[in-house]
């Protein structure tokens, strides 16, 4: 469903500062607090605003080894082990994907050692799995910025 400009503006706001209350987003745009109340609650309701939590600074809570995982599923088995993956807590992202992967997952680890442990131990047993390529991440310049919202106005 296409959202037009006022609710755009509301989850923009909402994306500055996810803590700010209906009235204070209904105050800086301008808007009656009940419209922004309506609108808010059908983006909800629509799953359009999924959930609220933190946007956290991995790096400063000790998780220092970001890893890209390019993942290559057995023929008809891609829905399945994506499933099983999603359950992996060390996995930030996991995305499924057309060309030569099937898999990519984004993975989180506070040491070296969890690094292999999962990705040799765990990752590269599942049943499904034909192959992995792993490539460890040696800095992050852009992680987990909201997307620029303007081209849906």
């Amino acid at each position: 469903m296409s959202r037009d400009t006022k609710d755009i503006r509301i989850i923009e706001q909402l994306n500055k500062d996810g803590r700010l209350s209906l009235r204070k987003i209904a105050d800086r745009l301008d808007y009656s607090p009940s419209t922004v109340g309506n609108r808010f609650q059908r983006l909800l309701d629509d799953e359009v605003i999924q959930s609220f939590r933190p946007q956290l600074d991995y790096g400063k809570l000790g998780f220092s080894f970001t890893c890209l995982t390019q993942i290559k599923a057995e023929a008809g088995r891609q829905k399945e082990v994506t499933e099983t993956l999603s359950e992996k807590g060390y996995i930030h992202s996991l995305y499924q994907v057309t060309g030569d992967t099937d898999i990519i997952a984004i993975c989180k680890f506070i040491s070296r050692e969890r690094m292999r442990e999962n990705l040799t131990e765990d990752l590269n047993q599942l049943e499904g799995i034909t192959d992995t390529k792993t490539n460890v991440a040696l800095d992050a310049k852009i992680e987990g910025r909201p997307v620029d919202l303007s081209d849906l106005k």
